[in-house]
């Protein structure tokens, strides 16, 4: 339930909220539910307090998925590329959790915002025979964006036209 509503303060943009039902997960001993530390992570990140959102990520046990998500999509939201590649190259070297669709259109939309056109295309280029990801129409959305933020249109055109949705 705590994570939940950790959820809906994300969605809301709900940060002091957010952190006071932090500490009452702290005082209830619960913030190392790997469930509530993902929502906060979430929650944080979601509602621009990063750096809340690592202190609880890094100071996780254990992370799963959704944790992995969170913190990449929080760095997004702030347009930190940098950091954003940095925990995405952490997951994949720990082998523990396999990027999703998710997790690539995390780091695509960091890459987009950051700057990094070199990077962000070379992932969406390769992201079939890396990670056995097929590109939706999200990641076509976030290179197309990508592209067009580097003043790329004629090759985000192509890409439009190359598209087989």
């Amino acid at each position: 339930m705590v994570s939940s509503v950790l959820t809906t303060c994300a969605g809301l943009l709900g940060l002091d909220l957010g952190r006071a039902l932090h500490a009452v997960d702290v005082r209830s001993c619960i913030d190392s539910n790997i469930f509530v530390a993902s929502a906060l992570v979430d929650m944080y990140g979601k509602c621009g307090g990063i750096e809340d959102a690592e202190q609880v990520f890094f100071e996780m046990p254990q992370r799963n998925l959704v944790t992995w998500n969170a913190m990449i999509g929080g760095y997004a939201h702030i347009s930190d590329a940098h950091n954003a590649l940095s925990v995405f190259d952490k997951m994949i070297m720990g082998q523990e959790t396999a990027p999703n669709y998710i997790t690539l259109v995390n780091v695509l939309t960091a890459c987009s915002r950051g700057g990094l056109t070199k990077e962000g295309y070379e992932l969406f280029q390769t992201m079939k025979w890396r990670f056995g990801i097929e590109p939706r129409i999200e990641h076509y959305a976030c290179v197309v964006d990508l592209l067009c933020r580097a003043g790329m249109e004629e090759r985000a055109y192509e890409i439009i036209q190359g598209m087989p949705i």
